[in-house]
């Protein structure tokens, strides 16, 4: 059996930044002694291709290796992970990622642009933004891992409320467009 070869180091750096430098498991976050997982294991793909590497700290690399998280679900938290790495958008684009439990917002996972988050009652929320829209009729947009359904309470230049019709996927990716 032939040595598997170091991953280059740059290739590690991408990935370590692509997570944050911690669990690429958005329930984990752990930083402890990041590992670079593949995908798909070594034996099989014979490469270290960015594609196919994921940052887990050590109880979810084992998990991984044992199959208790399976390929997919590796994939769609690299697919989170890359999307929270891109730059931060224009402020004529308002991007956040935010974790839910079933019926109330946790965190703010990323955001460069909404500096407040309230939590006004089951499923209906306010955020605020650090620099305001040139008016109140921007677009918003909500998606996730399935449908979202979402009425839109108030809107002025410099916030908005938004009333959930159901609960939220874990995490959910909010758009506002002018």
């Amino acid at each position: 059996m032939q040595d598997r070869p170091t991953i280059p180091a740059e290739i590690r750096r991408q990935i370590l930044v692509e997570a944050g430098h911690r669990c690429a498991i958005q329930t984990c976050r752990s930083a402890a002694d990041v590992d670079v997982h593949h995908i798909v294991p070594w034996a099989q793909s014979q490469q270290h291709e960015p594609e196919n590497l994921i940052a887990l700290c050590p109880n979810c690399h084992r998990r991984a290796n044992r199959g208790d998280i399976d390929r997919e679900s590796l994939r769609k938290y690299k697919r989170i992970c890359q999307q929270l790495a891109r730059p931060a958008p224009a402020h004529r684009e308002v991007v956040t990622f935010i974790k839910f439990l079933p019926n109330s917002a946790v965190d703010i996972l990323e955001s460069s642009n909404i500096t407040s988050l309230t939590d006004c009652g089951m499923l209906d929320f306010s955020f605020g933004f650090d620099k305001p829209f040139n008016d109140d009729r921007y677009v918003t947009v909500a998606s996730g891992n399935g449908s979202i359904r979402f009425r839109v309470v108030a809107q002025a230049p410099t916030s908005v409320r938004i009333v959930f019709v159901e609960p939220c996927p874990e995490i959910v990716k909010l758009e506002f467009h002018e």
